[in-house]
């Protein structure tokens, strides 16, 4: 292929190739050919830049592996300065052009029969207008025919003007396309069918990664659904069972009552969890959310989860206290359910952490325009190098115990609801938790504060 391009860039006065970008790996290609051209007595006249790096002499030569700043130290590389003929608004064409003819006049005193002219077209000539882009090919190629001079001409692609491309194809005979390690070379009618070819190829290639990408996505949601579903609905049979097991152990009708209400209330929730996953395969769910009174979802966690903090539930007997403190009178718009599983997973998790006994201590509170819930436990804490992971999908430290989603739920959820969670927490004393989300104004009263007073379970 070496022979070949030199044949094409030998046989004609105008070359033109095509990079797409001006990063050094994309022109080795010329500099094999400039290396036979300086070693056979070939003279340069090189428009350059000292403003932009990858056109400086010092680059190009670094590029094409010659040392150009000894060829130019010879005489036989003129460097003209594109720098000194750019104007507010515009480059000094004519200056341009007759620096380029001053040059050659100067390489031919000195007995030259061998000149080429480098001209990088990028982002610099974009201020040229057509008619004075056609009139510079013009002068050019009666400079070249005159004055027997190649010129090379490299296009960076990603910075020309599209009204400039139909003039860049008129006035090239063939294009030479720029690779890492060899040329491609194409009439510019070649070239145009070949990019058609490949750009209709793209779109049709686009359009099937695009359907296939959706497939996978809705496999991928599909799949973490199923995932949280599963955690979601072991919680709310823990629930279940707990509080039956409690159901069995008293023969206090009211309080069996009680545990009732809460069986079913969790029952509801399942209902939730199935219409959740029935409206997400239909791609029909709808994020319900209403005005809610932070304590009254609060309140109903604390319900469900107070069997864990009694006597009666515990098998090792270990002791478990719960410590509230409900003195919120903000409300939220929220899906009550999401914010309720939240809160449940961060009780859930502190009970767990608390292997040996301790106390949950809930608060909440209101700070200017928003609402606080804190939820701390004097378990064994989070180890400092993971509590950044803590949030991470399928990041457990339970092992085959926990999914790694009950943490990362709570924090999607938080989010859903303009809100933010943080953490802190010390190794050995324990976690907290805390959660703020944005008082709104509430048009009815949806739902009511039922602050019983709890203070220690």
């Amino acid at each position: 292929m070496d022979s070949t391009y030199k044949r094409v860039i030998n046989k004609h006065a105008f070359v033109g190739i095509i990079s797409s970008d001006s990063f050094e790996e994309e022109f080795k290609s010329y500099g094999k050919y400039l290396s036979d051209y300086f070693n056979s007595g070939g003279r340069m006249i090189c428009i350059n830049s000292k403003k932009e790096e990858s056109q400086s002499l010092d680059y190009l030569g670094k590029t094409w592996r010659i040392d150009l700043n000894h060829i130019h130290n010879e005489g036989r590389i003129i460097s003209i300065c594109r720098d000194d003929y750019l104007k507010e608004d515009s480059i000094d064409i004519k200056g341009i052009l007759k620096a380029i003819e001053k040059g050659l006049d100067q390489l031919n005193r000195k007995g030259s029969n061998l000149n080429q002219v480098y001209i990088t077209v990028d982002y610099f000539w974009r201020s040229v207008e057509e008619d004075e882009l056609k009139s510079i090919y013009n002068n050019l190629k009666t400079m070249s025919k005159e004055r027997k001079t190649r010129f090379i001409f490299r296009y960076i692609m990603k910075d020309l003007k599209e009204e400039h491309i139909h003039i860049l194809l008129r006035n090239h005979e063939v294009l030479l396309l720029d690779g890492v390690n060899d040329f491609e070379i194409y009439t510019p009618f070649q070239l145009i069918f070949r990019s058609l070819i490949l750009l209709s190829k793209y779109y049709a290639v686009d359009e099937k990664y695009k359907k296939e990408m959706k497939r996978v996505e809705h496999l991928r949601s599909l799949g973490d659904l199923m995932e949280e579903t599963v955690h979601d609905v072991n919680n709310l049979l823990t629930t279940i069972s707990g509080y039956a097991q409690l159901s069995l152990a008293t023969e206090q009708s009211s309080e069996v009552m009680d545990y009732l209400k809460i069986i079913n209330k969790t029952a509801l929730d399942g209902r939730n969890v199935i219409d959740k996953i029935k409206d997400h395969i239909r791609g029909s769910y709808d994020n319900k959310k209403d005005y809610y009174n932070l304590d009254h979802i609060v309140n109903n966690c604390i319900e469900m989860t107070r069997h864990k903090f009694k006597a009666t539930y515990s098998i090792d007997k270990k002791r478990l206290k719960m410590d509230v403190g409900l003195n919120s009178k903000g409300y939220i718009y929220a899906n009550e359910y999401e914010i309720r599983q939240a809160i449940l997973n961060i009780i859930l998790n502190g009970v767990d952490a608390m292997e040996n006994g301790g106390i949950l201590t809930i608060r909440t509170y209101d700070i200017k325009d928003q609402v606080v819930l804190e939820i701390a436990d004097t378990g064994v804490g989070i180890k400092e190098e993971i509590i950044n992971k803590i949030f991470d999908p399928y990041f457990t430290t339970k092992g085959s115990n926990g999914t790694g989603l009950g943490l990362n739920i709570v924090k999607r959820m938080v989010n859903n609801h303009n809100g933010q969670i943080h953490v802190n927490s010390k190794l050995g004393k324990g976690t907290q938790f805390t959660i703020y989300f944005p008082i709104v104004e509430y048009k009815y009263n949806i739902a009511e504060t039922i602050n019983k007073g709890y203070n220690n379970i």
